[in-house]
C-alpha cells in the first residue's frame, strides 16, 4: 500500500486497533478475520457501534486465509464492506482500497 501512496498504521490486537482509531481516522480499515484477543467480525461491530464518537464511517475490508460460502455472509453482516483471501495480490488490494476510497 505504501508504494501505492497510501499511509500504513499496523496494530495486532482489537485493543490496539480501538486505541488507535481513538486517535485517527483512517480511510481504509482493513482486519484479519484471526486475531489475538479475538476475531475480525467483533472488531468491525464494536467499530460500527462507535462511529460517532470515531468520527464516522470507515470503509473496512475483512481478510482470511480461507472463507467457506457461509463465512461470506457473516463477514458482510458484521460491517464489512467485502473481504479478500491470502494470499492477496498488491494490484488486486490497491483496486479494492481505492473503490472503496470512492464511495465514502
Amino acid at each position: 500500500m505504501q508504494d501505492a501512496g497510501g499511509g500504513v498504521i499496523v496494530v495486532t490486537a482489537i485493543s490496539e486497533a480501538l486505541l488507535a482509531l481513538e486517535y485517527m481516522k483512517p480511510s481504509i480499515l482493513i482486519s484479519s478475520i484471526n486475531l489475538p484477543d479475538g476475531n475480525g467480525c467483533s472488531l468491525i461491530q464494536k467499530v460500527r457501534s462507535r462511529e460517532q464518537e470515531l468520527g464516522g464511517f470507515i470503509p473496512a475490508i475483512a481478510v482470511t486465509g480461507y472463507l467457506r460460502d457461509d463465512e461470506d455472509i457473516l463477514v458482510l453482516n458484521a460491517g464489512f464492506q467485502t473481504h479478500l483471501t491470502k494470499p492477496i495480490d498488491p494490484d488486486r488490494l490497491v483496486k479494492v482500497v481505492a473503490s472503496l476510497s470512492d464511495k465514502k
